[in-house]
């Protein structure tokens, strides 16, 4: 057990508000009780804010690049598309690709993902999905309370109660994996449902839903949320126990052995991070559950500087090492990839025999000449990619109570959002929403 006592000569800093994790929900939440007229201190791990948003130098190269999210929809994506527009943040279009490949059915393929002959079969599995998506509940956090129960399986289940030919059940179990960055057996379908649904059940948006970036990159965005916040910014801290009672309010105590305490705690990290804390009392059994177990996504984003490679390139597969990978443009005469898997028995993200033979599953004789990119499951702040659902979490309750108030503490990461999980968006409408329940609470006792 983690000592919360603070010595007589170590007395606890004080705020209204300490916000665990400086990522994009630690950074609006904080925002947004900033400007309630709240004192906030947020308390960041690293020696950066941005979280799972991060953009950097390609190792080697002039190239900047995303090792976290990047890619969105202004359209769909309303809690993002505000930002942007408070911000005056400029987009641009990924453009389309021009070059397909597709490994489905064992076979490589241009063009069409299956043959002519499965056509039909697929058309109704993308039907399915569809009208699976238009079950959900259309208001933000009804899906958490009101989603249908049979529809919290494994994806892997779903498509397997499909009974697929073989090149459509490989697309579908493909597209699972990119998105889940899981074996599909591991993610709930209502994970991705919930996506299919806010594109207005477009199933197809799977494909095309997501090609704008910030033209200065998600950088952009981190640094005006951070100038904005209003928060005192403590960086290097990383949180080892939080312990609240009615009497005391909240004590937060960190590894460099600093104390801190306000009236409340909005944790903004991570579902993976949440074990790593010791929290006093013990949190809900649900939201233990879910530390304890972790959330399923695991997914390496690999970039590669390859050459003899199409521009325009969009390649998706399954049983090979990368399910998706897509050309960002042109650098030094080479092409810059990006390029998503999840099975590191079978590709090592740091070795470059290993990613060109991943790549040449799709274009034969292609050469990778230098790779990179960053292990988020073996960061320690992060312990996991972007997050997902495990078949059953909704139904349990573990995602509604996640974004409940429990006494002086709530919760916002994108992982269990109200809208937009897993996105970008959702980390913001995580980090309003749980600003909004500890700002209400305040007021109350005020």
């Amino acid at each position: 057990m983690v000592p919360l006592s603070a010595p007589p000569d170590r007395a606890p800093l004080s705020s209204d508000v300490l916000v665990v994790g400086g990522g994009v929900a630690g950074l609006v939440a904080a925002r947004d009780l900033s400007r309630a007229g709240f004192a906030v201190r947020l308390l960041e791990g690293r020696e950066r804010v941005g979280g799972r948003l991060w953009r950097r130098l390609f190792a080697g190269t002039g190239a900047a690049v995303e090792l976290g999210g990047a890619w969105f929809s202004r359209a769909e994506m309303r809690p993002l598309a505000r930002e942007l527009e408070r911000y005056g943040l400029a987009t641009r279009s990924s453009g389309p690709p021009r070059t397909f490949r597709w490994l489905t059915g064992g076979v490589l393929r241009d063009g069409g993902p299956v043959p002519l002959q499965e056509g039909r079969a697929c058309e109704r599995a993308l039907w399915q999905l569809g009208a699976d998506a238009r079950r959900l509940p259309h208001a933000a956090l009804q899906l958490y309370d009101a989603a249908p129960v049979d529809l919290d399986l494994s994806a892997r289940a779903w498509i397997e109660r499909l009974s697929l030919p073989p090149a459509t059940r490989d697309l579908m179990m493909a597209f699972s994996a990119m998105y889940g960055g899981c074996d599909p057996g591991e993610v709930s379908l209502l994970s991705h449902l919930s996506d299919v649904a806010a594109f207005d059940n477009s199933a197809f948006a799977l494909l095309d839903g997501i090609g704008e970036e910030l033209v200065d990159g998600s950088s952009a965005l981190i640094e005006r949320l951070a100038a904005d916040c209003g928060a005192k910014i403590e960086l290097g801290a990383v949180v080892h126990a939080v312990r609240s009672d009615e009497m005391e309010g909240v004590r937060v105590l960190t590894g460099d052995g600093r104390f801190f305490r306000a009236q409340a705690v909005i944790l903004a990290i991570p579902i993976n991070a949440l074990a790593a804390i010791t929290l006093e009392p013990t949190p809900h059994e649900r939201i233990a559950a879910a530390a304890e177990r972790g959330q399923p996504c695991h997914a390496i984003k690999l970039w590669m500087l390859a050459e003899r490679v199409p521009a325009g390139l969009l390649a998706v597969g399954w049983g090979c090492e990368l399910q998706w990978i897509s050309d960002v443009g042109e650098h030094s005469g080479a092409r810059l990839l990006v390029g998503f898997g999840f099975d590191r028995s079978r590709l090592d993200p740091c070795s470059v025999d290993a990613a060109q033979q991943a790549l040449q599953r799709f274009i034969p004789g292609a050469r990778v000449v230098a790779i990179d990119h960053h292990d988020w499951s073996a960061d320690r702040l992060a312990r996991g990619a972007w997050g997902m659902w495990r078949p059953g979490w909704v139904s349990d309750g573990t995602l509604a109570v996640l974004n409940q108030l429990h006494g002086p503490i709530a919760y916002a990461n994108s992982d269990f959002a109200p809208e937009w999980p897993g996105w970008i968006a959702g980390a913001i409408s995580s980090g309003q929403r749980a600003a909004s329940l500890i700002g209400a609470a305040l007021q109350q006792c005020a």
